[in-house]
């Protein structure tokens, strides 16, 4: 079925190309062809090439500097898909003008990804990104005065990473974030910066385990990992196994799995669009399922030593609504003296 579709597609392509030719396309008995799926199958194939027929296979991306090295390549490959959608663009003006005949038509290329979402694609999912992006391209309709509007764009960004499984979408988010919080956009090393919570803000967080723990937390933000290739974007709490997770701020529940080095996890967003990270979790704890409302100090799981860790402790990273991770050190460094009294130390 889907060798025949892409024949289909291949001869569609074709007959379009002699039509521009000749510079008539309206000759082409394209009336029959009015199936929204088969011109977005269309589309997707124009876009976005084979994985084999890009540069792409000659990079090497197993870690993050690595990729970032290849930066040019991956904005070669970003322009490449641009270029490509102005051709489709042309290509499926006579179907649409077919499908949606009343007014003026216009056809609009949207179709821009940074290359650290490319990146990103490319880190997690290796030959399977052609796969992502054809999945996750799509073209919207709309009324503008007496012009009906086309526009071909890639889904918005919580839904761009996902292909067919949450533990995948849930690993290419956190890359893009680190990829956004450690390189700017021309690929160089960001500096170390602390991020001041407001205060207002401040005073509505939890802290995630109880208060036996307060004095347990430390940062090593930024500190070398796997052997110097990442570097670490959290804080972690070293605490008893299974202690009670509690929500540090009310929301909703974006993602609960394992990842190869979080562990188990949850992760939540709140209602101002801070996200946060519950790592390291004991296995099949979370009590809490993706798309529920959980409150400020609620249990949502409990504490492990699973992924990648050598002790029973809670990581947690907090990224804000710009999709960068900040250190919540800083954060609770401030709120556990406030609401304590207790001078938290401060690691060397």
């Amino acid at each position: 079925m889907r060798r025949g579709l892409k024949n289909i597609i291949a001869i569609l392509l074709a007959v379009l190309t002699i039509g521009t030719a000749f510079g008539d396309a309206r000759s082409i008995g394209f009336a029959k062809i009015n199936d929204e799926d088969l011109v977005l199958e269309l589309i997707r194939s124009t876009v976005v090439p084979e994985f084999n027929d890009t540069e792409l296979t000659k990079l090497h991306y197993h870690t993050y500097p690595q990729l970032v090295r290849e930066k040019d390549a991956l904005v070669r490959f970003s322009e490449r898909l641009y270029q490509n959608g102005t051709v489709a663009k042309e290509a499926i003006i006579p179907l649409l003008s077919r499908m949606y005949f009343s007014g003026t038509l216009e056809v609009r290329n949207e179709l821009r990804l940074d290359w650290k979402m490319i990146g990103t694609l490319l880190f997690t999912y290796q030959k399977r990104i052609t796969d992502v992006l054809r999945r996750n391209l799509c073209y919207t309709v709309s009324e503008e005065n007496d012009t009906r509007v086309i526009v071909l764009s890639f889904a918005p960004f919580d839904e761009l990473f996902w292909l067919d499984n949450e533990t995948e979408w849930f690993a290419a988010r956190n890359t893009y974030y680190y990829l956004n919080t450690v390189y700017d956009d021309a690929g160089e090393l960001r500096p170390m910066m602390s991020y001041n919570m407001p205060q207002e803000k401040l005073d509505r967080l939890a802290f995630p385990l109880d208060e036996i723990w307060f004095t347990r937390i430390k940062t090593t933000w930024f500190r070398s990992r796997d052997g110097g290739t990442r570097k670490h974007t959290g804080m972690d709490i070293r605490c008893s196994h299974g202690s009670p997770i509690y929500a540090c701020a009310g929301g909703v529940v974006n993602s609960v799995g394992y990842h190869v080095k979080g562990g188990y996890y949850v992760s939540i967003v709140d209602d101002d669009g801070f996200e946060y990270f519950y790592y390291h979790m004991k296995k099949d704890s979370q009590c809490v399922v993706r798309g529920q409302r959980v409150e400020t100090g609620e249990p949502i799981g409990l504490s492990g030593n699973t992924g990648n860790s050598a002790a029973p402790h809670l990581h947690l990273s907090v990224i804000t609504p710009d999709r960068r991770f900040i250190d919540p050190f800083t954060i609770y460094y401030r709120w556990v003296y406030r609401h304590s009294g207790l001078l938290v130390k401060k690691p060397s």
